[in-house]
């Protein structure tokens, strides 16, 4: 957090459980803004009440993030056997669903675009690598460089910042397109009221056309209507006729 703001936003110790509270700071990265929040540090064990409420608070933020960078201590360990600590750092101590195979992006995959709306996206970054002597820095960017999504780096002397500064560029680029094409990107909070009010009344539209039974055909184009506008709000007019003409032609209407 600190690195990323160029200032002392978090506090930083030796002891852990020093971070509480979730901090907040809105950024620029690559051009992307970015809402990065700091919280506590996950451990699967805490004898103190208000760490524990820290730790509760992280999980909620990690369920909600679109990108998520975990943060991982060096130690020789982890040269050892790199994908074992890290699948049972994830589901011990992060309590992640996800296999570790499906959080670690192999470099030649790593210009796939083909991401849906619920994907999430991970970064892996091994921190306090000048703990590390040179030969087994060199055996760890061995053993990961395979990751397109793994940067090992040094927050107190600054080793490979940039790097994570690159990698967290790349990771925003897949989830929100090039910033020198047109895409689909909704930055806005009128755009997410918008959306919401769109999927509603699709459901409400669902709910009536897929009953199984009669239904008011009247109040399901209206569903439909409502969920265009909603629409069109954000992307321009959506023309109701063309979506009506579309729905009507699916069914027998009699005067």
């Amino acid at each position: 957090m600190n690195f990323l703001c160029q200032k002392q936003i978090s506090i930083v110790t030796s002891i852990p459980g020093t971070t509480r509270d979730v901090i907040e700071k809105h950024l620029d990265i690559g051009g992307y803004p970015v809402i990065l929040l700091d919280t506590a540090g996950l451990r699967s064990t805490t004898s103190d009440i208000i760490e524990t409420e820290g730790i509760d608070r992280a999980r909620t933020e990690l369920t909600h993030s679109d990108l998520t960078l975990i943060l991982i201590a060096f130690t020789p360990e982890l040269i050892q056997d790199f994908k074992s600590h890290l699948n049972t750092y994830i589901h011990d101590v992060l309590n992640l669903e996800e296999d570790v195979d499906s959080i670690l992006t192999e470099t030649s995959k790593q210009a796939s675009t083909s991401l849906h709306l619920e994907d999430k996206r991970y970064l892996i970054v091994i921190n306090k690598l000048d703990l590390a002597t040179p030969e087994l820095q060199v055996e760890l960017c061995d053993r990961t460089k395979s990751y397109s999504n793994v940067v090992a780096v040094s927050c107190k002397l600054g080793y490979h910042m940039d790097r994570l500064l690159e990698c967290m560029q790349n990771q925003l680029t897949l989830l929100c397109g090039q910033l020198n094409q047109p895409t689909l990107s909704f930055t806005q909070a009128r755009h997410a009221a918008h959306l919401h009010s769109t999927v509603r009344h699709l459901s409400e539209y669902l709910a009536l056309s897929g009953s199984g039974r009669e239904f008011d055909l009247t109040l399901a184009a209206q569903e439909l209507r409502l969920a265009a506008r909603g629409l069109g709000s954000i992307t321009g007019d959506v023309r109701i006729e063309e979506v009506l003409d579309v729905i009507f032609s699916q069914f027998c209407i009699g005067k």
